[in-house]
């Protein structure tokens, strides 16, 4: 099933996760991936930002997941 562009974490916005910890969205992932008979769930990309350049830094949710866990930080309180 895929969701309409709305329903997505827009790119760069910035998310609380349940540990209060500021999450920044890097990227959506399978928003193409589309293979008969096969789901390939959507996944969103985040990071907290501590060190950019460590791969350690960067984990991933099933956008279910995400929509019900994070919160979204107004633009205005970033």
């Amino acid at each position: 099933m895929r969701v309409s562009e709305e329903n997505l974490p827009s790119i760069g916005s910035y998310w609380l996760s349940p540990t209060k910890k500021r999450v920044r969205v890097m990227m959506v992932t399978n928003k193409r991936a589309q293979k008969e008979g096969l789901d390939y769930p959507l996944i969103v990309v985040g990071t907290d930002g501590s060190n950019a350049r460590d791969q350690g830094q960067y984990w991933s949710l099933p956008l279910e997941q995400w929509q019900q866990s994070m919160k979204l930080i107004p633009p205005s309180q970033v």
